[in-house]
């Protein structure tokens, strides 16, 4: 009975606590327009987020490469997005941590975690993207 209440515990916090961390989903209708826009990188690491909207092969956004202008949603679905970082100055990529929110006026950022991957979780790049109908 104590293992079972131990159990019961240890599930519901662990539940609270990915609830806490769950990304924001970001949802496109067909024909919707997708703009991004770098806001910064302080890591020192290049860093890319392949962006794949719904029907769409991915599109890999940087600090010098937003989304093409004409980028638009060819069906209605959700965007995900997969950040990668580079530690030899872009010679090659690996994957790391991001966090998508919301944020006002129907944008989210993407705060990435460029050393991740050596266990810094600290957010020092962000992206922000907008879906316009």
């Amino acid at each position: 009975m104590v293992l079972r209440a131990a159990f019961a515990g240890l599930l519901a916090a662990l539940t609270v606590a990915c609830a806490a961390h769950a990304d924001d989903r970001v949802m496109c209708r067909q024909g919707a327009g997708v703009a991004s826009h770098f806001v910064r990188n302080t890591s020192g690491f290049p860093v890319q987020v392949a962006v794949i909207l719904p029907g769409m092969p991915a599109l890999t956004i940087s600090a010098t490469k937003p989304l093409p202008a004409t980028a638009k949603c060819p069906a209605t679905g959700a965007v995900t997005f997969l950040a990668d970082a580079s530690t030899d100055q872009g010679q090659s990529f690996h994957r790391v941590m991001s966090h998508t929110h919301r944020a006002a006026n129907g944008r989210w950022t993407i705060d990435i975690a460029p050393d991740s991957f050596n266990g810094n979780l600290n957010t020092t790049a962000q992206f922000a993207i907008t879906v316009a109908p």
